[in-house]
């Protein structure tokens, strides 16, 4: 069983535990919320997930990205404003 809870800390992620890999925990983002974290559309995100730029998986029926794969996006990138506003968030 896998359990998902809101992160403390910051609660606009979802935090992932999984029983087969004890002591992880890995934090996952919706895509409006990294929209919200770079200040771009939608549509360029899911433009970034489709074409590889910005790794991503679905669970369930949505499409999430883990915190690292948008660090490492954005470390990518090279754009520091991004990257230190995705350190701000976590």
């Amino acid at each position: 069983m896998v359990d998902y809870h809101r992160g403390a800390c910051a609660p606009e992620l979802l935090v992932f535990s999984s029983p087969r890999v004890p002591n992880t925990t890995h934090q996952i983002l919706l895509i409006t919320e990294v929209a919200e974290t770079c200040r771009a559309p939608i549509g360029t995100v899911r433009h970034w997930m489709r074409t590889g730029q910005l790794a991503s998986f679905r669970l369930g029926r949505r499409r999430v990205v883990r915190h690292e794969a948008l660090q490492d996006f954005l470390r990518k990138a090279g754009d520091s404003s991004l990257a230190t506003a995705a350190e701000v968030e976590r």
